[in-house]
């Protein structure tokens, strides 16, 4: 039974329109053939349809543009005329007209339906680094030790700043920086990174032009520094006195 509330309502038991007048109403339609729907008017002008297509899927539309609820894959999808499919043709708001915030708590499918299509995560903050080693850590007082991450899926973007008061104790190995706000991956031997570029280590007396995470495959960053011959070599904590370090890193993360 269908509960109406009206001014002036005018009715038919057969087929054809139900026309209300200056009304608030509530109405039930019942489905009695595959496809049945109600036409929406303005004036006289046909401006949509409601109504349940042959899989019990309820569906409002405006012309060829509109949705239906899908009742057994519990979705919301874009449908047309009769309620039909309209698959890869309406678009979730204009250049004028646009939607706020998205909330989701499962992934973004873009371009595709599978899993490499799919973005499930992104994140911003902050991370505190801090100098280590590889043998034994180094004891520093710090003046600032500043970070950022923005992560993207599973790359991870990090930029640092890191001043040095004083240090009580060099440590031994060679000098890294972390943790981490993501540990490195571990998909293969060698952790997967794209470097990094380090302005200045003034307490060194050098400018440090490479950083890597290979052969670390954990949390931190390995510093390295370019040698006479073009290569790569690491930088010990013999000679960590004071100075800052400023610098950023991108890398893959497996988390």
């Amino acid at each position: 039974m269908s509960t109406i509330k009206v001014d002036t309502i005018t009715t038919r038991t057969g087929s054809g329109n139900i026309t209300l007048s200056n009304s608030l109403a509530d109405v039930t339609i019942n489905r009695t053939g595959n496809g049945v729907a109600q036409t929406i008017q303005n004036s006289g002008t046909t401006v949509g349809q409601i109504g349940v297509n042959s899989t019990d899927n309820m569906y409002l539309v405006s012309t060829n543009t509109g949705f239906k609820l899908l009742k057994d894959e519990a979705a919301i999808a874009p449908a047309q005329s009769g309620g039909s499919n309209h698959d890869n043709a309406l678009d979730l708001g204009v250049s004028g007209v646009r939607w706020k915030d998205l909330y989701l708590s499962g992934g973004l499918k873009i371009g595709g339906t599978g899993t490499a299509n799919t973005l499930d995560d992104y994140e911003e903050g902050t991370w505190t680094p801090v100098f280590a080693a590889s043998s034994g850590n180094p004891t520093v007082s710090y003046g600032a030790q500043n970070g950022t991450y923005t992560k993207i899926g599973r790359y991870v973007y990090t930029t640092f700043f890191v001043q040095i008061n004083s240090v009580s104790s060099q440590g031994s190995g060679n000098l890294r920086i972390g943790p981490l706000p993501f540990a490195l991956t571990t998909a293969h031997g060698y952790a997967v990174e794209n470097g990094a570029t380090f302005y200045e280590m003034g307490g060194l007396g050098r400018t440090i032009n490479a950083g890597t995470g290979r052969g670390i495959g954990t949390d931190q960053i390995l510093l390295t520094n370019m040698n006479t011959g073009g290569g790569a070599q690491s930088l010990n904590t013999g000679a960590l006195t004071g100075g800052y370090v400023i610098g950023s890193y991108m890398y893959i993360t497996d988390v």
